[in-house]
């Protein structure tokens, strides 16, 4: 990867998932050891496509007969179509067995240009390792629009269409504070794009908005029993607000400051990436939380951030309209 200027931006980018995809005849077993992937057979792959509101545009590709089930759940999750536009972004599986999530993990796409990238995942034997190697290739999505100013935050996506065109804001919380129940409340013309993943990128389709959200797909839910679903995650709509739930006998809200809303920002997009240190060294984490830091910081300089009390029977959603 070529060197950046800044250190949290070149060590974020050098974080361990992804890497150049370049022809070898090594084995993918090595990929514990930082090796580039495998040359690619000829097999009928699958693609999909995948664009970003930050103009990010990936051609998700499976490199093996193994990893197209990963592929094909990715698609089936985000709602994506086949498609070859775009960065490849080649899945890999190495056995589980020689698997080392640490090792084998994210290299940040944004520091190698236009060049095909691997995201090296284990072999997934039942559903809920399925669920885990796909969520590793969304999570290397991620980290290269955290490159650009991305947050992922731990917060329900609704939109409502004002002034004539469409507008979102995130209910942000904790798990088992309410965004569920609250999704589940709002009435029409308000739309729950997703109830607990939010990805939120900077803009470049045009318009006044400078940040754009994404519905992001919740990994939990397709564990052993789950419920599973599906998120329609190239959908995206100017970012309004952001208020964070809290329950209450009485709704109310109350606006913050630019410094305790990036408090909580940051705070939230830790809760929605928790499972991302384990997946890099103990300087690749310190890299991360900076540029985290740094992107929540830059977030909230632009859209306002609001603490929500949400009663059980109130309309709470007539206080977000009022802001």
């Amino acid at each position: 990867p070529a060197s950046t200027s800044g250190a949290r931006q070149s060590a974020v980018r050098s974080q361990s998932a992804l890497r150049p995809a370049q022809d070898s005849t090594r084995s993918a077993s090595r990929a514990g050891r930082r090796s580039s992937p495998p040359i690619l057979s000829s097999f009928p792959r699958t693609r999909f496509a995948l664009t970003l509101a930050d103009g990010a545009r990936w051609c998700v590709q499976s490199g093996s007969v193994r990893s197209e089930p990963i592929v094909r759940h990715l698609g089936s999750v985000m709602e994506l179509g086949q498609g070859s536009e775009g960065r490849r972004l080649v899945v890999e599986v190495v056995p589980l067995s020689e698997f080392d999530p640490a090792a084998a993990a994210l290299d940040a796409p944004g520091a190698i240009g236009e060049l095909p990238v691997a995201c090296y995942v284990p072999d997934p034997e039942t559903s809920q390792a399925l669920a885990v190697a796909t969520m590793r290739v969304s999570a290397a999505v991620v980290l290269d629009a955290m490159t650009r100013g991305a947050l992922l935050l731990h917060g329900a996506l609704v939109e409502r269409e004002g002034a004539g065109r469409l507008e979102g804001v995130v209910l942000a919380g904790r798990s088992g504070v309410g965004k569920t129940t609250a999704c589940d409340r709002l009435p029409s013309p308000w739309r729950p794009l997703c109830d607990d993943a939010t990805l939120v990128v900077r803009g470049a389709r045009g318009g006044d908005a400078t940040y754009q959200s994404h519905p992001w797909p919740t990994w939990s839910r397709f564990a052993t029993g789950g419920p599973g679903g599906s998120w329609d995650v190239q959908h995206a709509v100017p970012l309004r607000a952001v208020f964070f739930l809290e329950q209450a006998a009485e709704d109310g809200v109350l606006p913050l400051n630019r410094a305790r809303t990036a408090a909580l920002l940051a705070s939230s997009s830790r809760q929605s990436l928790g499972y991302l240190p384990r997946w890099l060294s103990p300087e690749e984490t310190r890299a991360f939380h900076l540029q985290r830091l740094e992107n929540a910081t830059a977030l909230s300089r632009e859209v306002p951030g609001y603490i929500l009390s949400v009663s059980l029977h109130g309309s709470f959603w007539r206080l977000v309209e009022g802001v």
